[in-house]
């Protein structure tokens, strides 16, 4: 998989919508991953199960190097908060250098922290805040929202986009 996305990332043409890619939330493979996706046209990194802005740091530093090299723009970051250790340095997490903004992934959250969300998903309200009031004082992008898991219920997918878009209340899926 990283040979593919290294060549795509490669072989896309100039002025092409921006590319972000996930990389592995293992350290043993993530520098790896990196290394194999900077390239011209690779606009950010999405970093999983981000706890430690000291991580976020030593992912810069590689940056710095592969682009110096590469001849490539700055590459940012979006630390996924995946984990309560996550949640808990959010706002050191949201301050690193590089970081665009938070992105979270309710489905391994939700498994750390033992919460199962209701259909009006109000149990996720009071951390969703949280990432948008650490993505303000730290002055970056809004949060994206979490991705759509139910990947085979095309019904469930229109229903929810509909909700939250029609919704009173403020979902973080809606921010741009």
């Amino acid at each position: 998989a990283r040979a593919i996305v290294s060549k795509w990332i490669q072989e896309r043409e100039a002025g092409q919508l921006p590319v972000w890619v996930r990389v592995n939330a293992n350290p043993d493979l993530m520098e790896n991953d990196i290394a194999a996706v900077v390239h011209p046209g690779l606009r950010g990194i999405y970093v999983p199960k981000a706890e430690d802005a000291g991580v976020l740091e030593e992912i810069a530093r590689l940056l710095r190097q592969l682009e110096t090299v590469r001849e490539t723009s700055e590459v940012l970051l979006a630390p996924i908060i995946e984990t309560a250790a996550g949640l808990q340095a959010i706002f050191d997490l949201a301050a690193a250098p590089r970081v665009s903004h938070l992105a979270m992934g309710e489905g391994d959250l939700a498994a750390d922290l033992g919460i199962t969300a209701s259909d009006d998903e109000r149990e996720w309200l009071p951390i969703r805040i949280q990432v948008v009031i650490a993505s303000a004082a730290a002055g970056i992008q809004p949060p994206s929202g979490p991705a759509f898991l139910d990947i085979v219920n095309l019904e469930a997918l229109r229903d929810r986009k509909s909700t939250r878009l029609n919704s009173s209340h403020i979902p973080l899926a809606r921010m741009p």
